[in-house]
């Protein structure tokens, strides 16, 4: 017991050395940018390696004026099927959230819209059942034959323990 013991605690400390090793930080260069990099130790606790995620800079946000609306509802002007303004804010690459203005130029024509038109008729309960009748199975009938361990799955329970118990032998001696 205590082999597993000390075996799951090497284990353990040897992820948890291998987690601390990769350090992300921001660092600020000679030119005033902030660069977001990956700072790699060994067990040591020596640097590695760094590597360079991305140059953050100052770029001011991009604004437009215009605002025609929510997406999918039409701009006040023009009929269906027109040309629609629409806008949409993204983030870059540096993080900054930028406001894009665009149109949305549809490929099909829209159709008019069509109530639709429904028939049948509605029944009462009780004629319903007269027509279809009922479909009642009595309950011994509908039970299910009691399951039970085929003989073609010793064998696969066989190989399965001797695969565990195998592996178990392996790890523990």
């Amino acid at each position: 017991m205590t082999a597993m013991l000390y075996q799951w605690l090497l284990s353990t400390f040897l992820f948890l050395s291998l987690v601390n090793a990769q350090v992300t930080t921001t660092l600020l260069n000679n030119a005033g940018y902030t660069i977001v990099v990956v700072i790699t130790t060994n067990t040591l606790a020596q640097t590695v390696g760094t590597t360079t995620i991305a140059t953050l800079t100052s770029t001011p946000v991009q604004q437009t004026t215009t605002n025609p609306g929510p997406v999918g509802v039409p701009a006040a002007a023009g009929g269906g099927g027109g040309d629609t303004p629409y806008t949409y804010t993204t983030t870059n690459a540096q993080g900054l959230t930028t406001a894009v203005a665009a149109i949305f130029t549809p490929s099909f024509s829209t159709a008019p819209y069509t109530s639709p038109t429904s028939s049948g008729t509605v029944m009462d309960y009780s004629a319903w059942l007269s027509l279809i009748g009922t479909n009642t199975v009595a309950a011994t009938s509908a039970a299910g034959e009691r399951w039970h361990f085929d003989n073609r799955l010793w064998g696969v329970a066989a190989a399965l323990s001797a695969g565990v118990l195998g592996g178990a032998w392996v790890t523990l001696v």
